[in-house]
């Protein structure tokens, strides 16, 4: 008699936490958003509403979760006894594109993020030119701010490349710099902030073993 009614609370417990609607999603909770709408990441998981939370694929989720542009990696939780908590980290921009009535933000690796109506100050402008001249000038110049110094990034206006190997950078101070290639960045930005304590229109780090003041 103990056998049978021991298998019976097992069943009963297994019919709570997989079938019952006591233990279901309910809530979904998004922590870590900044320009993301927490929104955005609860209609992706809207139809996991009424799940029971231990029959969920998680990495599944977590994976519709970061095919939303703004998300770089994202965890999910359950929250017993109903809900969900979806931790988000965000992808950062680097750079905005100028468009007719709007801006695009633009991450480290060239992924266009989402558009603003005014463009965030702290951002360099990538120029049009840039944009047309294809994915590998793009990628070398939002490369090149991603691996700059923040202090160094926050003085750069626009950034352009008609090729990868081309990148050119204006100052807030109306300076130029020859960046050349995304290669050597690190070399490159302890250079230049060498020579920007030296007056010049021009500083041509390309080959940052022998700059070039202008």
């Amino acid at each position: 008699m103990a056998g049978v009614t021991a298998v019976a609370v097992l069943v009963g417990l297994a019919w709570v936490v997989l079938a019952s609607p006591l233990l279901t999603v309910r809530e979904i909770a998004v922590t870590g958003t900044v320009r993301l709408d927490p929104g955005q990441v609860r209609t992706e998981l809207q139809p996991e509403v009424g799940t029971p939370l231990a029959r969920l694929d998680r990495g599944d989720l977590a994976d519709r979760v970061e095919a939303l542009p703004l998300v770089a990696t994202a965890e999910v939780l359950p929250s017993w006894p109903d809900g969900l908590e979806v931790r988000v980290v965000e992808r950062r921009p680097v750079a905005v594109i100028a468009r007719t009535g709007r801006f695009t933000l633009v991450d480290g690796e060239g992924q266009r993020l989402m558009d603003v109506p005014e463009a965030p100050g702290d951002l360099p402008e990538l120029t049009r030119s840039t944009e047309r001249a294809g994915d590998r000038a793009v990628g070398a110049a939002v490369a090149v701010l991603e691996q700059m110094p923040p202090e160094l990034r926050s003085q750069v206006a626009t950034t352009e490349a008609r090729t990868a190997d081309s990148v050119t950078l204006t100052l807030r101070s109306g300076q130029a710099v020859v960046w050349g290639g995304a290669g050597q960045s690190q070399e490159k930005a302890e250079v230049l902030a060498v020579l920007l304590t030296q007056e010049a229109e021009v500083y041509d780090v390309s080959a940052p073993k022998t700059p070039v003041l202008r």
